[in-house]
């Protein structure tokens, strides 16, 4: 499957898209340059020099259908497009998407109705402040640098 591509990238699109309550979100732009490979300074990358674009998406379908990984290659101009004008394309025309699978928000990241009105305790923590700190312990990994007590 295409979406394969990119897989940690769909747990990190997908946990943005959640934590700030997004309709859809663009989560990898791939240039596919016309010599086969990337010009020198890509920062002025011109769009004779770009053949098309592989944009990968989620996108929430309408009336509650869900949420969809979508895999997409688009011509050359959609490589300068804004996101929004590129997912309201997507979402316009189904026909563009090359690879699409379902998703789902793990239900660990959402509160129950008893995690907003019991109170912070020893033995209880709310699955929002748990997962933040999950959050910033596994950037706290990565980056190896370690927060002071005051932060």
């Amino acid at each position: 499957m295409l979406t394969r591509q990119i897989s940690s990238g769909w747990i990190e699109g997908l946990e943005t898209l959640h934590r700030f309550s997004m309709d859809s979100i663009i989560v990898s732009r791939k240039w596919v340059y016309k010599a086969g490979h990337p010009p020198d300074n890509w920062m002025q990358v011109r769009l004779e020099q770009v053949e098309s674009v592989w944009i990968f998406a989620i996108i929430r379908l309408p009336q509650n259908q869900g949420l969809r990984k979508i895999t997409a290659c688009m011509a050359a101009p959609f490589a300068f497009e804004p996101n929004d004008k590129v997912l309201q394309y997507l979402k316009a025309h189904e026909e563009q998407w090359l690879d699409n699978q379902p998703i789902e928000i793990p239900p660990s990241w959402t509160n129950t109705p008893e995690d907003d009105t019991l109170p912070v305790s020893d033995d209880f923590v709310p699955r929002r402040l748990f997962r933040a700190f999950e959050t910033l312990q596994h950037a706290t990994l990565l980056s190896g640098i370690t927060p002071s007590p005051e932060s």
